[in-house]
């Protein structure tokens, strides 16, 4: 990009020229309101941080070659301004346009920039697969967040098939079912995948049977299930199997939530392989009959392989004293436990005792906080600890404070 010849016979370049113009103009705009206005200037380009700014003072910075524009959240942001933003041509790697107005026809105008790699439309709730279709060009792409656009449907996600870069995927709230998951088939790289609040089962994972990458799988809130019924089956050379058994191929997951699912301890079965797995969320998860939730002592049993397991999530699950016993000897190596609304009594606790890497515990207010912060004492100042009280107040007991102190 060339040079800007000014009256006086100075040269400079658009990006120092642009940046002048904005600084100069940007503190009377802010005087008249009675606000500050921000920028930061660094090596990569210009990241306009405002709290106070429109579409005229982001012109300023047309053509400027700049790398990130972060307008997330910020009120009256729409396709007007996505002209500048796709004027930044091959320089910009990054947007972020969560939260705008923004819709398929200003969408179109990023195609030009073929080098983004990580595109944030959080909350955009006006695109479809028209705009989607417009970026389906951007090779480069590796992260693409369209978390709660409530409007995405399955037939929105066919453009997201090209994307063949892709390592992250949030989707997050929005109307995409098990057909739309379909099109991920081709996409090899992805290693997040939020589903979260989607209305997809537990057969969505047939279409994920060889994602080996894949790190982190977000499911909680959805209709997963593992429960034996022709829906979520799936017939394989070895005969009928469950759809859920295909998590076993996932074997380098370290982080699955299946939060609120229906999972019951028979399933847990199907987590046995998965030797890599450090984050695992089961809190208020279907387990019983008659709608009654808990998880068994001996549904805990199916776990004790994840040798890697580092946080553990049974909120709302009764677990009792003897579940306690044989998690703290399977999964010696937690960091971080939470126990809430479990049956554990204050004699249980002392099986966390057995956890010598705890940092941060989580547990019912049934127990005696100050028995547990005596037991656990010997942690020094690592250890934090949050208690439910019976008045449903969370009381937490930072890294470093005495007994004394909780009196």
């Amino acid at each position: 990009m060339g040079e800007h010849v000014l009256g006086n016979g100075t040269h400079k370049p658009p990006r120092q020229l642009h940046k002048e113009l904005f600084q100069e103009s940007i503190p009377k705009v802010g005087a008249q309101n009675g606000s500050e206005l921000h920028f930061l200037d660094n090596k990569d380009g210009i990241k306009i941080c405002p709290s106070l700014m429109d579409l005229s003072h982001l012109e300023a910075f047309q053509d400027c070659a700049l790398q990130d524009i972060t307008s997330g959240d910020y009120p009256g942001v729409d396709d007007n301004w996505l002209g500048v933003v796709s004027s930044q041509g091959l320089s910009l790697l990054s947007a972020d346009l969560s939260g705008s107005d923004v819709t398929d026809i200003g969408l179109c105008h990023v195609k030009d920039c073929k080098n983004v790699e990580d595109l944030n439309m959080n909350f955009c709730d006006k695109i479809s697969d028209v705009g989607l279709g417009c970026i389906s060009g951007l090779k480069k792409l590796e992260a693409l967040n369209i978390n709660c656009c409530n409007c995405i449907t399955d037939v929105d996600m066919k453009p997201l098939s090209d994307l063949t870069n892709l390592k992250e995927l949030q989707i997050s709230c929005s109307k995409v079912t098990d057909h739309g998951i379909t099109f991920l088939k081709g996409l090899h790289k992805l290693a997040l995948l939020n589903m979260e609040r989607c209305p997809i089962t537990s057969a969505c994972l047939d279409s994920l049977l060889d994602r080996v990458g894949l790190h982190y799988l977000n499911v909680s809130r959805s209709n997963f299930t593992d429960e034996f019924s022709t829906q979520v089956f799936k017939s394989t050379k070895h005969g009928i199997q469950p759809v859920l058994a295909h998590l076993k191929g996932l074997t380098n997951l370290e982080s699955l939530n299946l939060d609120s699912c229906m999972i019951k301890d028979g399933g847990l079965v199907y987590l046995s392989g998965l030797n890599r797995l450090k984050c695992l969320e089961l809190s208020d998860t279907e387990v019983g009959n008659n709608g009654l939730r808990h998880h068994s002592d001996g549904g805990l049993r199916s776990l004790a392989k994840l040798s890697s397991l580092k946080s553990l999530n049974l909120d709302v699950h009764q677990i009792t004293d003897a579940g306690l016993a044989a998690l703290t000897s399977m999964f010696a190596g937690l960091t971080h436990l939470d126990l809430f609304c479990a049956k554990i009594t204050d004699n249980g606790t002392n099986y966390l005792r057995n956890l010598q890497n705890l940092r941060s515990l989580e547990i019912c207010g049934r127990v005696d906080k100050f028995g547990v912060f005596k037991r656990l004492e010997f942690m020094g100042n690592r250890l934090r600890i949050a208690t439910f009280s019976k008045s449903e107040e969370v009381e937490v007991i930072e890294p470093g404070v005495n007994q004394s102190d909780l009196i």
